[in-house]
């Protein structure tokens, strides 16, 4: 059963420096509510371990699709179908962030007695999650 994850947020923080602590997978665990774990294998390719529901799934996913400070676009190789997409558009002071995940959930009990508006709530808490991250850092750069 495919579950689709999508959420909306503004950051203050330039797009390219939205762009460049998206790319940086290995960051994923501190705000990706799922993600357990992610390495980086080359420039491409990252290998995940995620959590949805009671199940843990390791799998491939490569970047398919990157404009930087546009977009960043990906899709699993192996294991657990999961793609998704992040569009990034500046916004006078701000930038906006749209992001859309679809993820495979493979074990038929993972998902019962969670209603689909959980998906969409934890999509907004990762991205509150992201937005807290990229700010910081924007405030560390100017700091500087």
């Amino acid at each position: 059963m495919a579950t689709v994850l999508a959420g909306e947020i503004d950051v203050a923080a330039p797009p390219r420096r939205v762009y460049e602590c998206w790319i940086d997978v290995a960051t994923f665990p501190d705000f990706l509510e799922m993600v357990q774990e992610v390495r980086v294998v080359d420039e491409v390719r990252s290998f995940w371990r995620v959590r949805i529901g009671r199940s843990v799934q390791d799998f491939y996913a490569d970047i398919v699709d990157a404009e930087p400070a546009r977009r960043v676009g990906w899709q699993s190789t192996d294991g657990v179908l999961h793609s998704g997409h992040v569009e990034i558009e500046e916004q006078g002071d701000s930038t906006h962030i749209s992001l859309r995940m679809i993820w495979d959930q493979q074990d038929p009990f993972a998902g019962i007695g969670l209603p689909v508006a959980i998906d969409q709530d934890i999509a907004q808490r990762d991205l509150q999650r992201f937005k807290r991250m990229v700010e910081a850092r924007a405030r560390s750069d100017i700091s500087r």
